[in-house]
């Protein structure tokens, strides 16, 4: 799946990926994206968040560098010049709905260069606005659970069930953006009406977070992590954005589910992120580290 790293590679070699993600109160999802993306193997990670933040991501993810902000006055000089530096922008982890996280999502859509990941708020925000989702000359991927897609637009939960892979691939080929809806069998579509179903996953990832396999919901390690191994792909350019990338990263989120959802659901999700071949696994502390570290190594052993 990835090629081998350069022995002569640096940081600036393996992409620069920009989050714009958390607010006050919801910190969490920030971090867990900002490790999953250090874990996939980002050569520099920028995340954009309001000041009152910086204490607790900078402990959480030492690793990282920070682009501060004030919401009174964002997006500001600062996060437009960070746009303007990423390969690729993950937006809307966390980042509620406030007034400056308006500015921010236009912020991007308007002026980033490198393919774009909008979910979460991101997409809570554009639910008034879709049309929106035309502007951006870059590449967009959009990753919306069932009750964002139904606010995006503006169908009822009855009438998407019905047939969600026509409202997916309708979407895609609408707004020009690669949408992957979550859910059940998580469906991966084009602008060109190709589409992908991921077929991974089982009940025992409904749990809060995002879905890439069967139910509603997933391992919120899985979810966040799928989404910015795909953003760190992007942020790599190793693959242009396409149904096929998407939908491998979905893959990838359903599969940590897939193997171990019982744990998860008794232990609070919690777990030891381990890096391998380049790869998040989220894994128990006792049992099922080595088969799954195994199976790693045989499909992505190469990076």
């Amino acid at each position: 799946l990835f090629p081998k790293r350069d022995p002569e590679g640096h940081k600036g070699t393996y992409g620069r990926l920009l989050m714009i993600c958390g607010s006050v109160g919801m910190a969490g999802a920030c971090i867990m994206a900002a490790r999953a993306a250090l874990r996939s193997g980002v050569g520099l990670l920028n995340i954009a968040i309001p000041h009152a933040l910086y204490p607790i991501l900078a402990s959480a993810v030492p690793e990282a560098i920070f682009t501060l902000y004030d919401p009174t006055e964002a997006p500001g000089e600062v996060v437009l010049d960070a746009i303007d530096k990423a390969s690729a922008c993950l937006v809307g982890c966390g980042l509620g709905t406030a007034p400056y996280a308006v500015k921010l999502v236009d912020a991007v859509l308007e002026n980033a260069h490198g393919t774009v990941v909008l979910d979460a708020d991101a997409l809570n925000i554009l639910a008034k606005t879709p049309e929106k989702l035309l502007v951006p000359q870059a590449p967009v991927i959009i990753t919306p659970h069932p009750g964002e897609m139904c606010r995006l637009n503006g169908r009822t939960m009855a009438e998407l069930r019905a047939d969600r892979l026509q409202t997916a691939r309708a979407f895609a080929q609408t707004y020009r953006v690669i949408t992957v809806l979550k859910g059940a069998g998580t469906i991966i579509a084009a602008p060109s009406g190709e589409t992908r179903v991921n077929t991974t996953g089982n009940p025992g990832m409904a749990n809060m977070g995002a879905t890439y396999g069967t139910g509603w919901a997933a391992v919120t390690l899985a979810g966040d992590i799928a989404k910015t191994i795909l953003a760190f792909v992007l942020a790599r350019s190793l693959f242009p954005a396409t149904a096929d990338v998407a939908g491998t990263a979905a893959a990838v989120g359903a599969t940590l589910g897939h193997v171990f959802p019982a744990w998860h659901r008794f232990h609070g999700g919690k777990g030891v992120a381990t890096t391998c071949a380049g790869i998040i696994l989220v894994a128990p502390v006792a049992g099922g580290i080595a088969a799954m570290t195994g199976l790693l190594v045989v499909l992505f052993g190469g990076y």
